[in-house]
């Protein structure tokens, strides 16, 4: 070994430490190392990191990849599955039940002989036309009866919320879409095409505690979801007696109306549309309550000309319910049975 002091000017030291695991002593041990062979060492730890990263971008752009396996979280994975199911759809899929988390949760479109495609309080009618055209590209003749199932508080959003839109048009696509500079940037680091991709489809996510015991995780949820025609089943506990009281807002912003009409645009004109506001809590409810479902029904049949409004209750106990919104088990098939009679 040479000398700390006969060390050329174009040397580094390379400092060899003797770790204890508790404590770092002062050095023993010197070594001389070039700079090249510090390069060598540093290339040797990093490169792989971009030639992998490079690899998986390159197998994405050639489609060597399984498709996008969308299962991040709970929500993530409600809106992908949902889209699979309208790309699964047949002939048989002439009953179709669309709208926000209470369509998906407070009935069963099975005893209703239909497809549930309820989605999420962070989407709106922008989102439930293209999901309509998903079905009607995979049904012939498309769907004769619609089943619009929303909470008023849903109809105060005016757009989507972008990332779920993403997220929906991803698993219709086959492929991110509407990505800003910075997304397509993080592309290039192979992160998305590796965790979607490949990670996804081996580690599933855990679900929120209200959900674990029903399913587990995300991978539970989707083949469950498949299976109930898109209903979801779990998660409908004893009511919760901590639920935070309030009055809530109806309202619909302007925008909302455009998104609205597209929606009936995308569906044919003997497509029968049924409008079903999903019920409030009693506690919730105020005395102008009823008169404000019926301007906002009023509005919708005006908006989705032709559509029925079915006549549905406002309100339910609150002991009916697990939360703010989202029925108990037993609700749920009480609530499904006054549904199939509204329109008998």
């Amino acid at each position: 070994m040479e000398s700390l002091y006969a060390t050329p000017a174009n040397q580094r030291l390379l400092f060899i430490f003797n770790f204890d695991g508790k404590t770092m002593t002062t050095p023993h041990t010197l070594y001389t190392c070039t700079a090249r062979a510090w390069w060598r060492i540093l290339l040797g730890r990093a490169l792989p990191l971009p030639v992998l990263a490079l690899l998986f971008v390159m197998m994405e752009w050639a489609h060597v990849l399984p498709r996008a396996f969308q299962t991040g979280d709970m929500d993530e994975t409600v809106v992908s599955t949902k889209v699979e199911l309208a790309r699964q759809s047949s002939r048989d899929s002439q009953s179709v039940y669309i709208g926000d988390s209470t369509c998906l949760m407070n009935v069963d479109t099975r005893e209703l002989g239909g497809l549930n495609l309820g989605l999420l309080s962070y989407l709106t009618f922008d989102a439930y036309t293209e999901i309509i055209h998903v079905v009607s590209a995979r049904t012939n003749p498309p769907p004769g009866q619609v089943v619009l199932i929303i909470h008023p508080s849903t109809l105060r959003r005016a757009h989507s919320e972008p990332h779920f839109l993403n997220v929906l048009r991803q698993e219709r696509d086959g492929q991110r879409t509407s990505r800003t500079w910075l997304q397509s940037m993080f592309t290039l680091t192979g992160i998305p095409a590796a965790r979607e991709r490949v990670y996804a489809r081996i580690f599933p996510s855990p679900l929120p505690p209200r959900f674990v015991d029903a399913y587990g995780h995300t991978h539970n949820l989707r083949r469950a979801l498949l299976a109930s025609a898109g209903n979801l089943t779990g998660g409908h506990a004893r009511p919760d007696t901590a639920i935070p009281r309030g009055r809530p807002e109806y309202r619909m912003p302007p925008p909302l109306e455009s998104h609205a009409r597209a929606f009936r645009d995308a569906l044919p004109t003997e497509t029968r549309v049924f409008i079903a506001l999903s019920p409030t809590r009693e506690s919730d409810a105020l005395s102008d309550t009823p008169a404000r479902y019926a301007a906002l029904n009023e509005t919708l049949k005006k908006w989705l000309v032709p559509a029925t409004v079915l006549e549905l209750p406002v309100t339910m106990p609150d002991d009916c319910f697990v939360d703010r919104y989202h029925l108990t088990a037993e609700a749920r098939r009480t609530y499904t049975a006054t549904l199939s009679s509204a329109w008998e």
